[in-house]
């Protein structure tokens, strides 16, 4: 094997969110082609990880594009043909100059307008091109809704192991290692698929703790693929709030029998199906969550995460919920960030930093949820709201918040952006002037991430349920094409 291609199109859609993810939100992550994409090179990325492994093997790879963009809405349907369709144009050209293989990263929750399974089209479009024998491999997260079409147009697959996600890179290099070693040792290859007819909220599927029920679902994985005929067995958590057929944990396994391969498949997701319950745990309500954070003793701050309106879940994030609790209580030493409100960024630019200004903040975007809340506040700061993040989560990336400022409301500072931006990096508070350990709560729009990204910055973290069309209350959202019956919404729910 002398050439690998590499492509990449990454996006988590939320159903729920009705303002679609277009070309200018992948160019506010990335949208690269060609060479461009060694850029990738010094960021947590799968891109970086499959670079990584070829070039130590001596194998020369052949970049064609890469987009990734922040979880939204459904990707614009016009969007996502025009990059099939160049994705296709550049894989064509080569094929013509030579490849020997072909490594491809998606997310396995991308949603497109209008367009049912364009994950499965994308896939199948490259497939045409190379034919049936050239072998392709597949990355994907760990919250991806999978067929079995997007298991079987490849030739194998591994996800994430890690969430947060701080191990891009190294499935990147897991990716492009399992490639090598179908090349080196050949068919026979088997596939199996297994769907776990449940939804998991991301808020108790974290794995920084190894007592966690999700470290040992991990780990069960890693147990098998210490067998030499067990290739990979990926674990999906799923992404519940995507309205799908597909939507639902799964498990992936690639081994050397079919017999294998679907006796794992199924052990592996019986024992999803048997935490389900450890897996779902109820959540606090905000004003329990603020009271404990309040509570503490412990000189660093707290992180309340509002899931609900996260735009790493695919929220709005112009919800006034927690801000308008947090003034109502008067809380002081708290930063809230941050809220996507363009409007407001520019009557606070034009008020100018030191002045105060009246806004109608947020509640324009998600107005299912949220309404605008009537603010007077004091510019505290102006930025161009471009920032890198320095790790452990997504390290290197170069951050594009668009304009930003800060706003001081009472004892509550403010972050508010014109494109919707995730606060999970310390990074973004910084950037404005924040010093995190001079808060004692950080009301983070998010906070699964951040909790990780902190690290011994804070004292803890504490999600709690709110409104919001990520929220994990999903009894509460209008389902129509999730296959039924599925937990938690079915009380006869059961494992086939």
């Amino acid at each position: 094997m002398k050439r690998v291609a590499l492509l990449q199109l990454f996006h988590e859609s939320n159903t729920f969110n009705r303002l679609l993810t277009d070309e200018d939100a992948f160019r506010q992550r990335f949208l690269f082609r060609g060479a461009e994409m060694h850029a990738i090179r010094d960021m947590e990325n799968e891109i970086s990880g499959f670079l990584d492994v070829l070039t130590r093997e001596g194998i020369t790879p052949v970049p064609l594009i890469c987009g990734r963009a922040a979880p939204g809405g459904p990707v614009a349907r016009d969007f996502y043909v025009a990059f099939r369709d160049e994705a296709v144009a550049r894989l064509k050209e080569a094929v013509a100059g030579g490849i020997d293989a072909v490594l491809v990263s998606l997310h396995g929750a991308m949603v497109v307008d209008g367009f049912p399974d364009a994950q499965g089209d994308l896939l199948r479009s490259l497939r045409a091109v190379i034919g049936p024998d050239m072998p392709m491999v597949g990355t994907y997260d760990f919250h991806a809704n999978m067929n079995a079409d997007l298991v079987h147009t490849l030739d194998g697959l591994v996800t994430y192991r890690t969430h947060p996600h701080e191990d891009m890179e190294e499935t990147g290099r897991r990716g492009a290692r399992l490639l090598l070693r179908l090349v080196r040792e050949g068919r026979p290859w088997a596939q199996a698929f297994h769907t776990v007819p449940v939804l998991l909220p991301p808020t108790n599927t974290r794995t920084a703790d190894p007592n966690s029920p999700m470290s040992a679902l991990i780990r069960l994985a890693e147990e098998y693929e210490r067998d030499p005929d067990v290739f990979a067995v990926s674990v999906f958590m799923g992404y519940p709030n995507a309205d799908t057929p597909d939507t639902g944990a799964s498990v992936a396994v690639t081994a050397r029998s079919p017999e294998k391969a679907r006796d794992i498949a199924r052990t592996v997701a019986r024992a999803i199906w048997e935490r389900r319950f450890e897996l779902t745990p109820p959540l606090p309500t905000f004003d329990e969550a603020l009271d404990m954070a309040l509570a503490s003793t412990d000189p660093r701050p707290v992180i309340l995460g509002e899931t609900s309106d996260s735009v790493l879940q695919g929220g709005a994030s112009d919800g006034t919920y927690v801000l308008r609790r947090l003034l109502e209580r008067g809380v002081e030493r708290a930063a809230h960030a941050a809220i996507y409100d363009p409007a407001a960024v520019a009557q606070a630019i034009a008020a100018g930093v030191g002045n105060e200004v009246e806004l109608e903040l947020g509640g324009k975007v998600d107005t299912d949820n949220f309404q605008p809340l009537p603010l007077r506040a004091r510019v505290r700061a102006i930025t161009d709201g471009n920032f890198t993040v320095y790790g452990p989560v997504s390290r290197g990336h170069r951050m594009k918040a668009g304009r930003t400022v800060r706003l001081q409301a009472g004892g509550v500072h403010v972050v508010v952006t014109e494109n919707r931006i995730s606060p999970f990096a310390p990074e973004l508070l910084m950037h404005v002037g924040i010093d995190p350990a001079s808060m004692r709560v950080l009301a983070l729009k998010g906070g699964i991430v951040a909790r990780s990204a902190y690290g011994d910055r804070i004292s803890g973290s504490i999600s709690f349920e709110s409104p919001g069309w990520a929220t994990c209350d999903y009894r509460s959202l209008p389902y129509r094409h999730v296959r039924r019956p599925i937990f938690p919404l079915d009380d006869d729910a059961a494992f086939e």
